[in-house]
């Protein structure tokens, strides 16, 4: 069946089918909107068609307008289950929230999948909302929560998956299961395990009806299920599907997503690289000239801010907020090539430490001496207030990230350009580990006890500014981080620059 922009089908189709054991609803979507199993209301109204991507046939939406409406109570149970297939038609990455566009359509960037509110592309309004969102990582959202959702919002009962780019015309199965009660959220992609919340939080009951799709992408095989399905039960899902399956997005979803080993990479200077600051962080007056931003406030101070025998000792207020975050910005600036390396431990098995390389303005100037002070801890700072920078995020353990091993983030700001995501297997508590960060022109790598995490060029021409060069180092810790550092040293190669006055 095809339905052309031009024609506008409106029915209404009630189908009740036998119910199975595990209480599901099926719909297959590859030539009707009908139900297959299960029961449901259904009504669709708007142009719409069925196409055949990588030989299977899928429903699409034509228009914004176009409402598929399932009335189903299936979401709305203690604990649940939901696959559905998609393909994009256009591939899909990462956009910046600077774009002009936003101002005509704010809503521009969310992708409806499911939502119990009407226009499902408005994901605050929604209760129930299952969406992927071209932000600065092209991310899934889900939601269980009444009213606007904000990151510093305390536990609560929501789920995502960090990084998704979607390459066109490939199908990919997305899965999303909770338990409320015991407040147990989770999302899949291709049998993959891809995000988890394990928060206390409490979820709002939602609508009883469901809106499915978007004009970019194509559906097929919707289940929902009355109680959770296990991470063996959706991989087996998965490999049971009979869908066609791309090989490199495979490898690069397990990348992205799997703890696994990397290669091993040891950064060694050589003579052209020159020691230009060294800090043990062990003695008394290590910690002249560093600038400290956030936790200044009375009710936020640091709990732990000291040099010790074994190293400086921080430790943030566990209380979520934009001003429990600290950064500890280098009391010098440095230029050229430039390589770091420090020690860190992690005190406790929770917690977010992050590394920022060349952070100056706009116009490479000094950010801390030419710029305002500073004094909050958030993250704007580093994403979004004239300063370019890049930050590694390489200490992630929060019970909405990934728990299965250590995340690791690279990104450019504030363009908003990701550069790397990978997982390591583990980071071992309370023992030291060797971060090296190395910029040699456009080729930035890191590592963690020699173990390369990423491997990235940047380029000046692809509209997220130059190369960087120039600038302070940043050591930020979101709430509620306990850890030591130790022996930091910089050194820069300055090729091709020559100070002569």
């Amino acid at each position: 069946m095809y339905l052309g922009t031009r024609i506008l089908f409106l029915s209404v189709i009630t189908v009740a089918a036998a119910r199975g054991n595990d209480a599901s609803l099926v719909m297959p979507l590859s030539e009707d909107v009908r139900v297959s199993k299960g029961s449901a209301d259904i009504s669709i109204s708007g142009p719409y068609r069925f196409v055949r991507v990588a030989g299977k046939a899928g429903y699409q939406p034509l228009s914004l307008e176009t409402k598929l409406r399932i009335g189903t109570s299936l979401h709305k149970t203690n604990a649940g289950a939901i696959l559905l297939w998609v393909a994009p038609l256009e591939s899909l990455s990462a956009v910046p929230s600077s774009g002009a566009f936003l101002r005509k359509d704010p809503l521009a960037r969310n992708y409806n999948l499911l939502s119990d509110t009407w226009p499902a592309r408005d994901f605050d309004k929604a209760i129930f909302a299952w969406q992927w969102h071209a932000n600065w990582n092209p991310t899934v959202f889900a939601r269980f929560l009444r009213g606007p959702t904000l990151w510093d919002q305390k536990s609560v009962p929501w789920v995502f998956t960090e990084h998704l780019p979607l390459e066109e015309k490939n199908w990919y199965q997305l899965g999303l299961t909770w338990n409320k009660s015991e407040h147990r959220y989770r999302m899949y992609v291709n049998g993959i395990l891809s995000g988890n919340n394990l928060d206390y939080s409490v979820a709002d009951e939602p609508i009883p009806e469901l809106y499915l799709g978007n004009t970019v992408m194509v559906f097929r095989n919707l289940q929902i299920w009355d109680s959770e399905l296990e991470p063996r039960d959706i991989d087996q899902q998965y490999r049971q599907s009979g869908m066609p399956s791309n090989p490199s997005i495979q490898k690069h979803l397990a990348d992205l997503m799997v703890p696994q080993v990397h290669a091993s990479f040891v950064w060694s200077p050589t003579s052209d690289w020159k020691l230009v600051y060294e800090n043990s962080f062990t003695k008394a007056g290590d910690l002249e000239g560093w600038i400290q931003q956030g936790c200044l406030q009375d009710l936020f101070r640091m709990r732990e801010k000291r040099v010790t025998p074994e190293g400086l000792l921080l430790e943030t207020p566990t209380e979520t907020s934009n001003e429990s975050r600290v950064y500890l910005w280098s009391p010098r600036n440095f230029e050229g090539d430039i390589a770091v390396q420090f020690e860190f431990r992690p005190e406790r098995d929770n917690g977010l430490a992050l590394v920022v390389i060349q952070a100056s303005g706009m116009q490479r100037e000094d950010f801390i001496t030419d710029q305002p002070p500073r004094t909050t801890g958030s993250m704007a700072t580093i994403i979004a207030d004239r300063v370019r920078n890049y930050h590694w995020e390489f200490f992630r353990r929060y019970n909405f990230n990934l728990r299965n091993g250590f995340t690791q983030i690279l990104a450019k700001n504030p363009w908003e350009r990701p550069m790397g995501m990978s997982s390591l297997p583990i980071i071992e508590l309370k023992e030291f580990h060797r971060l090296q960060f190395v910029q040699e022109g456009r080729r930035l790598r890191g590592t963690i006890d020699g173990q390369l995490v990423f491997d990235a060029m940047d380029d000046p021409f692809v509209n997220s500014g130059p190369v960087y060069s120039f600038g302070r180092i940043g050591i930020p810790l979101m709430y509620n981080t306990r850890m030591t550092f130790r022996k930091l040293q910089v050194w820069n190669r300055n090729l091709g620059v020559e100070v002569v006055q």
